[in-house]
């Protein structure tokens, strides 16, 4: 049986390495606490139950001296506003939402098997039907999220959540869902000093930080992880968050075959196409994409996938600039370590655009 204290949608639940903080409250009013699993710096998490029909949740409490910033509860209305946006079975529902006894609180669906990112970590590469069927049941409710007007902008393992006894196809769904936004970019909010992607996982015009971004972030970003499943390691990977970004940039995505040996040519071509360093060449929507898939796993050959133009590979990085280095060091909080790996700010992207 899985370890309970893996099921929750948050990266801060799972950064916890010491002994739990004590919640800070006992109850809400439709909710009993069960045993905290999870804990970092903006709250601690604890299972519960719905006191109404005995339904599992989990509970995400957030730290009562950041309600008063006018920022962080603006990011929090957002979060309760996208997840009440979408409603699908392969994203992760809201039950709830609101403040008690000064503390911020979200109640989500339990997830009971942890997220996709340790479920890796114990099987290392899976077999190609394996990650196409999740691939496809991510891509439904990304597809979901962008057919409600949002983009999701921060798709990873970390973000993609197991619950083996789920019944309607909602054993694998999309969750933390903090940075989505709306497509059409009307909702922006300042981002000043805060996590905008995770590099390994971001499209090069996301690490660009141009702000007429669509789903296609998404696509790559499925694309990327969709590599990652099938050869057992992402397909960047470097010491610090400027190496990742500048192959993100500049390198070709390596050839999947090389990584997982015999893997079809249909397959290869379909990631390929995904992780496009042009959107232009990408899967238009992510409905293309999980066609495609959908395919792939029932034998027949892609329609969408094509060959895709690999720009000429760099064959040396640029010298880190001193301000780069200092952030990519962790000086003036430019790069947050959060559970989920390397996370970008724009302070630290402002810096790399510039190289």
């Amino acid at each position: 049986m899985s370890d309970p204290g893996q099921t929750v949608q948050s990266d801060f639940a799972r950064a916890a390495t010491g002994p739990l903080p004590a919640v800070p409250i006992s109850s809400l009013p439709d909710f009993r606490f069960g045993r905290r699993i999870g804990a970092g710096g903006m709250g601690v998490v604890v299972m519960g139950e719905r006191i109404s029909d005995g339904r599992p949740v989990a509970i995400k409490l957030l730290r009562a001296d950041l309600v008063d910033d006018p920022e962080f509860r603006e990011r929090f209305r957002r979060e309760v506003a996208v997840m009440r946006a979408v409603e699908h079975p392969n994203v992760v529902g809201i039950l709830d939402a609101g403040e008690h006894q000064g503390w911020l609180y979200l109640a989500t669906e339990l997830m009971r098997d942890g997220d996709l990112a340790a479920y890796q970590r114990r099987r290392g590469s899976l077999l190609a039907k394996d990650a196409l069927t999740m691939a496809i049941k991510i891509g439904r409710g990304l597809a979901a999220i962008h057919r409600a007007g949002l983009i999701h902008r921060d798709v990873k393992p970390q973000n993609v959540f197991l619950d083996h006894r789920a019944a309607d196809g909602g054993d694998v769904k999309v969750g933390d869902l903090g940075m989505a936004r709306s497509a059409s970019g009307d909702d922006r909010m300042t981002m000043t000093g805060a996590a905008c992607g995770t590099p390994t996982y971001m499209a090069p015009e996301q690490v660009r930080g141009l702000t007429d971004l669509d789903g296609r972030v998404d696509v790559y970003a499925l694309g990327t992880l969709l590599w990652t499943l099938l050869a057992g390691r992402e397909p960047f990977i470097g010491d610090t968050v400027f190496v990742v970004t500048e192959a993100v940039l500049n390198q070709p995505a390596p050839d999947l075959a090389r990584f997982a040996t015999g893997m079809p040519s249909g397959t290869v071509e379909v990631v390929r196409k995904a992780m496009a360093k042009d959107r232009a060449q990408r899967y238009a929507t992510m409905d293309e994409l999980v066609t495609d898939l959908e395919r792939l796993i029932a034998g027949e050959r892609p329609v969408q996938a094509g060959v895709v133009a690999a720009p000429p590979p760099v064959t040396a990085a640029p010298a880190m600039p001193k301000a780069a280095a200092r952030i990519a060091g962790g000086g003036g909080g430019g790069i947050g370590l959060g559970g989920g790996g390397l996370r970008l700010t724009l302070q630290a992207l402002a810096v790399l655009v510039l190289l």
